[in-house]
């Protein structure tokens, strides 16, 4: 049989009268492997901090929804400490970390319009708050890490933000407070909530100032950014202490060695926000008629439709007759206006929680979107990334170059970043297991149509940092 020089060479053995085409098999192989890592690295971040008491930041991110609905953001905000006449404090040269995940939902710009612009509000807030500071140099205080994924807004709605803002700091330095610091010296929760509540009051001031017959492309996204919606978990560590504030159903979870240093326990530092909270539902229950509370709240949703009870934007939950009766000229909004008796139903303002580390059993703090906590628990994520260090000095497993081999080198790589570790879990719906995902499990999930993939889970975000 004459055979091409080019055939001759894939033709490798003669095994039970079967020819094998193995540079055919191993270049699948490698393609399939090589395209799965991509898939599920092309956001991924590692970053050694060394600041703050935190040594490394870790994060993934997966899309579901096209455009993706979930953000991230890492920066620093103003550290301060007290004068010692009380009042004010003095600005240090290292700021203090600050990191989140913002949860879109009915749309990504929202969370697009917060991911980019909170760390400004949080900078402003301090600085507002803080005597011997001027006030408008919130971006010379703050810094921000440009992570793979991110988007810019357009230089126009930026100029929008940045006018909005710097009105805002003008105003709370009139009326601030005498102290921008809590009674024991950490971060005043007052930085936060203002920080919270002037961007959702922007976000939706300003899309009403753009309604008119004749909007341009840039007018409808800033309404767009007001009509979705977006739960953020927003923390921020110092040496001592971790503050987390938190509007919406993401989730933060600290990683605990126990005593004996022999297991790992997960210990919440948040509350979700929606109808499984009941002290949610008194609370939004407080705050209207009793003849409403069979309407608020329908199956577990607010007005039927909303899952989180706190969000930026949807400002349909928040408006009142008269605004959303100016709404109703570009937007049909008939459904609202028989609905909202004594609005506003939500509200972005956080909850916020504090909480001092222990340096000897304090080990990491796991922040994520519900695209993860579906399908992996608080105790099981905890133990993933416990398992993740307990492992980091163990050798380098060798593997051979079959099929089964090579697919378990590509799932091993992706294990060495916690937080792919830990989204790895969710798309392969672990829920209780600490072992790593099979290949097919991660490789089926990514084969699934784009229109179908939101049918199987969310958006996922996730980050990772691991105290000194």
């Amino acid at each position: 049989m004459g055979l091409s020089r080019h055939t001759r060479c894939l033709l490798v053995c003669h095994r039970d009268g079967r020819l094998t085409w193995s540079r055919n098999l191993s270049s699948r192989i490698y393609s399939e492997c090589k395209y799965l890592h991509k898939v599920y690295t092309t956001h991924e971040v590692a970053i050694d901090l060394n600041r703050s008491n935190i040594s490394r930041f870790e994060s993934n991110h997966l899309p579901s929804n096209s455009p993706t609905e979930d953000r991230r953001f890492l920066g620093t905000i103003p550290s301060h400490s007290r004068t010692t006449s009380g009042g004010g404090g003095i600005i240090q040269k290292e700021g203090r970390v600050c990191f989140g995940v913002v949860d879109g939902h009915a749309g990504h710009k929202c969370a697009q319009a917060v991911s980019g612009r909170l760390l400004d509000y949080l900078s402003a807030s301090t600085l507002a708050q803080c005597s011997n500071e001027a006030n408008g140099d919130w971006e010379s205080h703050r810094t921000r890490w440009d992570l793979p994924g991110d988007y810019q807004e357009s230089s126009l709605i930026r100029d929008r933000h940045r006018q909005s803002l710097r009105s805002w700091v003008t105003s709370s330095s009139e009326n601030k407070p005498s102290s921008a610091t809590s009674d024991d010296g950490g971060l005043d929760e007052r930085i936060f909530s203002s920080a919270f509540e002037a961007l959702d009051h922007h976000l939706i001031e300003d899309a009403m100032g753009v309604i008119s017959s004749s909007m341009n492309r840039y007018d409808v996204d800033v309404i767009e950014s007001a009509l979705s919606g977006a739960c953020v978990l927003t923390v921020a560590v110092d040496d001592e202490e971790v503050v987390c504030a938190n509007s919406g159903d993401c989730k933060a979870v600290l990683g605990q060695l126990s005593e004996d240093g022999h297991s790992w326990h997960a210990i919440p530092l948040t509350n979700e926000h929606n109808a499984e909270n009941s002290t949610e539902i008194q609370r939004i229950f407080d705050a209207h008629p009793e003849s409403e509370h069979p309407t608020i709240i329908q199956g577990g949703r607010l007005f039927g439709s909303l899952l989180p009870l706190r969000a930026f934007g949807d400002m349909l939950f928040k408006l009142d007759g008269s605004k959303l009766n100016k709404l109703k000229q570009v937007f049909d909004v008939r459904n609202f206006l028989a609905k909202s008796i004594t609005p506003p139903y939500l509200s972005a303002s956080p909850e916020i929680t504090r909480r001092q580390i222990d340096p000897k059993r304090d080990k990491f703090l796991i922040v994520g979107t519900d695209g993860l906590w579906d399908f992996v628990t608080s105790q099981v994520a905890v133990e993933v990334i416990g398992q993740h260090l307990d492992s980091a000095n163990d050798p380098k497993p060798q593997f051979g170059s079959t099929v089964e081999e090579q697919h378990h080198q590509t799932v091993h790589r992706l294990s060495a970043n916690g937080a792919t570790r830990l989204m790895c879990h969710a798309v392969g719906q672990c829920m209780n297991s600490k072992t790593l995902p099979l290949f097919g499990q991660l490789n089926d999930m990514i084969k699934i149509a784009p229109e179908e993939t939101r049918n199987n889970r969310d958006d996922i975000e996730v980050i990772v940092v691991y105290f000194r």
